[in-house]
C-alpha cells in the first residue's frame, strides 16, 4: 500500500474549498459526477461515501495551498 501525502477532509472543509469553483472541471478530474460535486458543494449532501470524500480530499491535498 502506497503513501498517502494528503489529509482526510471534514466534509465543511470540501464545501468552503469548492466554493467558487468550477465544479465540473473538479468531479471530472476527480472521476466524480457534476452532480455529486454539486450537491456536496450545496450542502444537500450530508453523508458522501468515503471514496468521495477521499477522491476529494486527495484533489484538494494536491492543487490548494495555503499563502
Amino acid at each position: 500500500m502506497g503513501k498517502k501525502d494528503y489529509e482526510l477532509l471534514f466534509l465543511e472543509e470540501i464545501v468552503d474549498r469548492l466554493q467558487g469553483k468550477r465544479l465540473y472541471v473538479i468531479a471530472e478530474h476527480v472521476g466524480l459526477s457534476y452532480p455529486t460535486v454539486l450537491d456536496i458543494a450545496t450542502s444537500k449532501k450530508k453523508n458522501p461515501k468515503y471514496d468521495t470524500v477521499n477522491a476529494l480530499s486527495r484533489y484538494f491535498g494536491e492543487t490548494y495551498t495555503i499563502e
